[in-house]
């Protein structure tokens, strides 16, 4: 009795640590201080898992004292002992596996001691806490899966070819009204009912998106690397002249005359998403140098717009021969010089819809997609023209053809042309790269004796190759021209003037001219503004302090307690998703999936 007595109190010992969030939750909702029950479950959960590991975290205690005592007062050794962040993750494998062996023996051990405990008759007392104990490894490997996505986060095979084709449709606004006539700047919006019209005036988060929807577009296949660098040194080119205030760029700025409306005014929440969109697009531009100057998105881009084409006519039956034989050369993968093939060939299909009498009409979408494709196929064999003549030259004899070279250039020349180069490595250095080859085969370049069709081909190889890097050097110097401009941009805006220390937020916005004050503030996380927040705080302009002023006000829904914005819009909720990382179960995310869920209901 005595004995099972002993172990009672131990047991309280245990729980009480582990229950006392549950059970100070417990004693304020009775107080009243706290409605509802949501995150009890997870505390209750966090207790249990805290007392499944307890003895090996007891055993780590226990541990380091010892580390501790034997070090300072025996051998006086390793008394600075630490381990970088970096050489930590770099060894994480190898901790985890470390820790399980421990749990093995933390398991093995809570086996014998249930053993004597059942001998002792005080099994029972004890049965929950050993169970866990023992079966602490299984639930160290459990929380340490993956976590698979939820149902609602799988994206079916149809859901992404509807979101394709939007995202195509999205595209074409900024494809058809970004141009020479609005100086390269987007407009704030178009009207197609009732009559067409465009709003003729640009703001910073009108710039942003345009800079990172032309990103987008190349990503996607829409856009070569050409085309996006010039409309966008057109746009750098324009926003240098643009009138600015403390490196923030205004409001309202006329897309004609370039002139800022009046009153001319400061956005924070306009240049906090312009500094954002100017973060990815320097390095994007970045990331488009070492991009495959042709590859599987192009065929996908296309596809996009077959797919658009197809919806404008109902379905294939309506469309002509070539339209519906070129789907087929758009499927499959394909790589290296086979790709080129496979663009000349589907760009020499769309030439022929010139001969389709149905198709020749002006006006309307139908017309207007059609001659999407050959613009798009035209495009990207422009790419190949400026860039890969010289991979098509290579790829184009038999092998016998190369049989007096040398027996390794048949191999050479098959590396060569199974991938497609970057502008970087195809502008750069291409030794120990798959291109290498082609410098070794040029090296025959001059070599008495040889067959003069050999010697032709060779010269024509050599011209080409040269030629195509010249002008990858060019489109290299271009792209990173993009990019110091975008971060000279995002450097020159002064986001602390905005910032109203007393109160820890940042002023709805500056009328420039005016004093420095702030009537209003934007005081709520879940506004549109937690972007500017976000890359204040990274650009180092505010502290980090600013953040956890913002206000976190929830209010009671079906589904629990959601964070509350000024006007419920899905601008402000979600608008900085297209910036910021989302974390599963946190705060925001739920804020977010509950507002989608509240404005579908």
């Amino acid at each position: 009795w005595v004995y099972r007595r002993a172990w009672s109190g131990r047991i309280l010992a245990i729980v009480i640590p582990g229950f006392a969030p549950l059970l100070d939750r417990l004693a304020r909702h009775i107080q009243g201080a706290v409605r509802g029950w949501q995150g009890a479950t997870d505390e209750l959960v966090r207790a249990v898992v805290m007392i499944a590991f307890l003895p090996h975290q007891a055993w780590l205690s226990v541990d380091a004292i010892g580390r501790v005592v034997y070090r300072r007062f025996i051998s006086r050794r390793l008394l600075l002992q630490w381990q970088t962040a970096e050489s930590a993750g770099e060894q994480t494998e190898r901790h985890s596996q470390a820790i399980f062996r421990q749990m093995l023996i933390v398991s093995g051990l809570s086996v014998l001691l249930a053993i004597i405990l059942y001998t002792k008759h005080a099994f029972a007392p004890t049965s929950a806490f050993l169970a866990l104990w023992i079966g602490s490894p299984a639930l160290m490997r459990w929380l340490g899966r993956p976590v698979p996505l939820l149902k609602r986060d799988r994206i079916s095979a149809e859901d992404k070819h509807f979101l394709r084709r939007l995202a195509r449709r999205t595209w074409r606004y900024f494809d058809d009204l970004v141009n020479a006539e609005t100086h390269w700047l987007p407009p704030d919006n178009s009207q197609l009912a009732l009559r067409i019209e465009v709003a003729q005036r640009t703001s910073p988060t009108n710039i942003g998106l345009w800079l990172t929807s032309a990103l987008a577009a190349a990503d996607f296949g829409y856009l070569t690397v050409d085309e996006f660098v010039k409309r966008c040194t057109q746009t750098v080119t324009t926003l240098d002249r643009l009138e600015r205030y403390e490196g923030h760029f205004l409001n309202w700025y006329n897309t004609k005359t370039l002139e800022p409306l009046t009153p001319r005014y400061v956005s924070t929440v306009d240049s906090g998403n312009l500094l954002a969109s100017l973060w990815v697009f320097e390095r994007g531009c970045r990331d488009l140098l070492n991009a495959p100057l042709l590859s599987q998105s192009a065929l996908r881009g296309i596809t996009d717009t077959w797919g658009v084409l197809r919806e404008e006519t109902n379905g294939s039956a309506l469309m002509p021969m070539p339209v519906q034989t070129l789907r087929s050369l758009l499927r499959g993968k394909v790589e290296g010089h086979k790709l080129i093939v496979r663009l000349r060939m589907a760009n020499n299909l769309t030439r022929q819809l010139q001969d389709a009498r149905p198709w020749q009409e002006t006006g309307g979408e139908r017309a207007y997609w059609t001659s999407s494709l050959p613009r798009e196929l035209t495009a990207w064999t422009e790419v190949a023209d400026r860039y890969l003549p010289w991979m098509e030259t290579l790829a184009q004899p038999p092998d016998s053809f190369l049989v007096p070279l040398d027996g390794d250039t048949v191999r050479l020349r098959s590396v060569a042309t199974g991938s497609i180069p970057s502008l970087q490595a195809l502008a750069g250095n291409l030794a120990g790269t798959p291109w290498a080859g082609v410098d070794a085969i040029l090296c025959w370049r001059g070599t008495p004796g040889l067959r003069p069709e050999v010697t032709a081909w060779i010269e024509q190889l050599h011209a080409e190759y040269t030629q195509a890097r010249n002008n990858a050097a060019s489109a290299v110097r271009s792209l990173e021209a993009l990019a110091a401009s975008a971060a000279r941009f995002a450097a020159g805006i002064n986001m602390r003037f905005l910032y109203d220390s007393s109160r820890r937020l940042f002023g709805v916005g500056y009328s420039v001219g005016g004093p420095v004050e702030f009537s209003s503030h934007y005081d709520l996380l879940a506004s549109e503004c937690r972007l500017a927040s976000l890359v204040a705080i990274a650009k180092g302009d505010v502290p980090v302090e600013h953040w956890y002023a913002l206000g976190r006000a929830r209010i009671s829904v079906a589904g629990g307690a959601v964070l509350l914005s000024w006007s419920g819009t899905m601008f402000e909720y979600l608008m900085p998703l297209l910036f910021m990382r989302s974390f599963a179960n946190s705060l925001i995310d739920h804020a977010c999936r509950e507002a989608v869920r509240q404005q579908i209901v």
